[in-house]
């Protein structure tokens, strides 16, 4: 009974009805990169992650949000926006951004880039107090650079052009409760299918929809997704010809409990119940 009370304390409780905002940054069209001799090629594909992920978060009682194609400005002032509203009635904050990117940084549509950490401080407990304690999630679907993991045809998600302290009290740490996770590691490109999605999203979005995994921890999850994603090898064409590479995904935690999504409501009335 005791081991039962300290698991039950250390993990997030997700049990409001909705859990909170999951906001979809999804950036396909960079026709406005292009008028300004910006060399980036448009993310075809990207629309295959974004229905699944809002299949997904739908189901499982969150507010689910869309933002297409847009600029590095309107990105920030989205995610400010966000982080300024009242979450005392959540329990949570998902985001995923699918674009293009670079060592810690995607892409607006029109070109220019923006920090991811620009991103996630929005959300710290400075700036958005009301998500103090509760877990904020974030999925980055974008490169990391530029180099490929040598290690079906897939296309890259980055850009072409190679100019080419402890808490005390009731207290916490500004930076806590945050999970980031990144479809590559630093310096490394990321890989998508132009019919299909991207290999990290649509591994991510099979494993949490599976059974088995639905009271996993989500850490773990992502290591089994780490394992899927790595185990494979794919074609890709770079530099005039077809090269044989590899992905490796990551992320970086400061979670202070485990943290196990809601599973997916069972029957049409609870759903209506939760989306009303």
């Amino acid at each position: 009974m005791l081991c039962l009370i300290l698991q039950q304390s250390e993990t997030y409780k997700l049990n409001k009805c909705p859990h909170g905002w999951c906001i979809i940054v999804n950036n396909h069209d960079f026709n406005e990169a292009r008028s300004k001799k910006i060399e980036m090629n448009d993310r075809n594909g990207t629309h295959k992650d974004a229905e699944k992920i809002k299949e997904i978060f739908h189901s499982r009682g969150y507010e689910v949000k869309n933002h297409d194609n847009v600029t590095s400005s309107k990105m920030l002032e989205i995610m400010e926006n966000y982080a300024k509203w009242d979450h005392s009635e959540s329990d949570s904050f998902v985001c995923f951004v699918l674009s293009h990117g670079d060592k810690g940084t995607v892409f607006g549509t029109d070109g220019k880039d923006v920090k991811v950490k620009d991103l996630t401080d929005h959300f710290n407990g400075l700036n958005s107090p009301s998500l103090v304690g509760k877990p904020k999630v974030f999925f980055i679907q974008a490169c990391q650079g530029g180099n490929s993991d040598t290690g079906v045809p897939y296309v890259s998600d980055r850009n072409p052009t190679e100019y080419i302290n402890d808490s005390a009290g009731n207290k916490l740490p500004i930076t806590a409760d945050f999970l980031t996770a990144f479809a590559s590691v630093e310096d490394y490109e990321s890989l998508r299918n132009i019919y299909t999605g991207s290999v990290y999203i649509q591994s991510l979005c099979k494993f949490l929809q599976d059974p088995q995994f639905l009271e996993t921890d989500l850490t773990r999850i992502l290591t089994k997704v780490h394992k899927k994603v790595s185990d494979e090898v794919y074609s890709i064409h770079k530099n005039g010809r077809m090269q044989s590479v590899m992905q490796m995904p990551t992320y970086k935690s400061e979670l202070r409990k485990t943290l196990i999504l809601p599973p997916p409501f069972i029957g049409q009335q609870e759903s209506r119940l939760c989306h009303q």
